[in-house]
């Protein structure tokens, strides 16, 4: 690898650029535990692909049952599920080119 091909942003700032992202995408639904899983550079693509882990909360859909029982829609929607994303992050820009789930 030579200086050319080298990544201008570091895995520390890919990874900082990529929590925050997904701080910033979630916001409204408050995600928990935000960790990072892996990560990894891309060298043709000139990407860091960072894996972020979080908790948020599941929503539960309404049903005939759940709609006649509000009581119990509430406590099943208090439940956290943990979901895992893949947040791509431009090696060079650092800006963030897209998120899939994992």
């Amino acid at each position: 690898m030579t200086a050319d091909t080298l990544p201008k942003i570091n895995v520390k700032q890919a990874v900082s650029i990529a929590a925050a992202h997904i701080k910033d995408l979630y916001s409204e639904e408050d995600p928990q535990n935000i960790l990072l899983e892996e990560v990894r550079f891309e060298h043709e693509a000139n990407r860091w692909d960072v894996t972020i882990g979080f908790d948020h909360k599941a929503v539960v859909p309404a049903s005939k049952f759940i709609r006649t029982n509000d009581a119990l829609r509430e406590i099943l929607n208090d439940k956290f599920e943990r979901v895992y994303k893949v947040v791509e992050v431009d090696g060079t820009s650092g800006a963030v080119l897209g998120m899939r789930m994992r």
